[in-house]
């Protein structure tokens, strides 16, 4: 009997912007197990009806926040790859192009989800990304988000 591979498993998250000048970035609570009640970004699976990943990438940040977005042109794309788990994680950039965030009509009550946008450029602020610790985030959210700062904005700190 030959060993039977498992299909790769592919999930996709978004950087949400709230403008162009990069400075506030929207993020969510996990509501389920793996990393529940942790900061991230929204995501989720690759679809059978998503034509491309970054239909995937559109799909869940307005499954997830009730935002609609754009995805930057001739971006980057963050990939991660667990191969003990089979699965791999793309992550691209999105601007937020409806200030108003519609209903999303979901019919669990128990699963809310809780979102906020962050500020990226002002260490005094009391809702500045930065200043949250490892653990209250996925694992490498705050080196994800650096990364893409250090490529598309023009204030790049910290």
């Amino acid at each position: 009997m030959k060993n039977a591979t498992k299909p790769l498993k592919i999930g996709v998250s978004c950087l949400i912007f709230d403008s162009m000048k990069l400075d506030k970035i929207l993020l969510i609570k996990r509501e389920k197990p793996p990393l529940k009640d942790l900061w991230s970004f929204p995501g989720g699976r690759l679809e059978e009806s998503d034509k491309h990943f970054t239909d995937a990438m559109i799909r869940e940040a307005y499954e997830e926040t009730g935002y609609k977005i754009k995805l930057l042109e001739n971006q980057l794309y963050n990939i991660e790859y667990f191969i003990n788990k089979e699965y791999m994680i793309l992550t691209g950039i999105g601007i937020i192009t409806n200030s108003q965030v519609e209903t999303l009509g979901r019919t669990d009550p128990d699963l809310k989800i809780v979102q906020k946008l962050f500020q990226l450029s002002n260490p005094k602020e009391k809702d500045y990304l930065f200043s949250l610790q490892d653990a209250e985030c996925i694992p490498h959210l705050l080196n994800i988000v650096k990364k893409f700062r250090a490529v598309y904005s023009k204030d790049a700190s910290p």
